[in-house]
């Protein structure tokens, strides 16, 4: 076998799991045991214990949206959410598929391939192997799993899920011997994988040998020391030249103001009579900045419409899977010295959006 053979496995969920396995090789499958190493290995994920499902996001980017819809899909299962492992993989069109199974049984059935040598690179839900029909369903059997295939729908096949479903659109039986094909498509098009987060392959040690931990050491310690040094020889330069600078600007501003005593104190002066006669003390670009670097510290809130006032109130538009998350932006745009004002509304998909106007106290 080469070493870019696919190997595929079933995934236990405990001991007495049945566990013929295949290799793909040269457009064939077939038995394989041992497993060869140093190839890329799908472990399948039962067809009756993995949700699969199909969400629309508009036009949120990829990975915001895949982020959104995780959360949707498990905030909306029945059970313990905490207890759910979730993938998703976004796509052109706004839906992201999302599969869903028990954090639990995955870590279970990935310590039942550990204790055999096996350490997956892809966790695929079983019925995502048949690939997705042009019109009605196709239905065929995965590793002994019934799998039943629709646009935009992956699940178990059995006969009442047909009998809601199906109807009369039109139903095509993939043989067992187009299965290779099918596990060909999986690698020619982007899959969704539940090896991720939590659940992601570790990597391989890097630094194998006492010895090149101890060169690793070495070459951090010089490394230090040598930004060390940098740091503070750019330090006391800075210090010299504003020391000089303040007091060039001190002499100046004693001409205005013969009582100044120091720069810090004239400028709060000068400051707060701004503040009184209505001028605007900070810039577009200043509140601009302030507002994106909140956004980007909020997990899952995004940045739509800005408008800004020449009194210096800028608007914008704050959106996000839920209110909370708005929420916390604003409070963290208030306690960077902001006066907020917020309005919220859902828009057509359901997202959380708020109006918002800010400005500096």
């Amino acid at each position: 076998m080469t070493d870019d053979t696919l190997v595929i496995v079933p995934f236990p969920l405990d001991q007495t799991a049945n566990f013929d396995t295949y290799a793909l090789e040269g457009g064939t499958l077939s038995p394989c045991d041992p497993i060869p190493s140093g190839n890329k290995i799908i472990a399948l994920l039962p067809a009756d214990h993995v949700v699969v499902q199909w969400i629309d996001m508009g036009d949120l980017p990829p990975k915001q949206a895949e982020a959104a819809a995780k959360l949707r899909a498990v905030n909306a299962s029945i059970g313990g959410k905490d207890d759910l492992h979730a993938a998703a993989l976004h796509y052109d069109d706004g839906s992201v598929l999302v599969a869903l199974m028990s954090a639990p049984l995955l870590e279970t059935g990935l310590k039942l391939l550990k204790a055999r040598g096996i350490d997956p690179d892809i966790l695929l839900p079983a019925p995502l192997v048949l690939a997705e029909p042009e019109t009605g369903f196709s239905t065929g059997i995965v590793f002994n799993q019934p799998v039943l295939r629709g646009i935009k729908f992956a699940a178990t096949d059995d006969e009442a899920l047909r009998s809601i479903l199906i109807g009369d659109a039109p139903l095509q039986q993939v043989q067992p011997e187009a299965l290779a094909e099918d596990f060909l498509g999986v690698l020619a098009r982007p899959i969704v994988n539940l090896r991720e987060g939590r659940f992601a392959k570790k990597g391989d040690q890097l630094l194998a040998t006492s010895r090149q931990w101890r060169l690793a050491g070495w070459l951090i310690g010089t490394t230090l020391l040598a930004s060390l040094l940098i740091a503070l020889t750019a330090y006391f330069s800075f210090d010299r030249g504003a020391s000089n600078a303040d007091a060039k600007a001190l002499e100046l501003v004693r001409s205005i103001v013969p009582g100044a005593s120091d720069i810090d104190t004239v400028e709060q002066q000068v400051t707060n009579e701004q503040v009184r006669k209505g001028i605007v003390t900070q810039s577009f670009g200043a509140v601009l900045a302030t507002l994106y670097a909140v956004v980007q510290d909020s997990p899952g809130v995004t940045l739509r419409e800005i408008r800004y006032a020449p009194d210096g109130t800028l608007s914008a538009t704050l959106a996000a899977p839920q209110t909370d998350a708005v929420n916390v932006a604003l409070i963290a745009l208030q306690e960077k010295g902001y006066k907020i004002t917020a309005v919220p509304r859902q828009d057509s998909s359901g997202l959380s959006l708020a109006e918002i106007t800010m400005r500096p106290r």
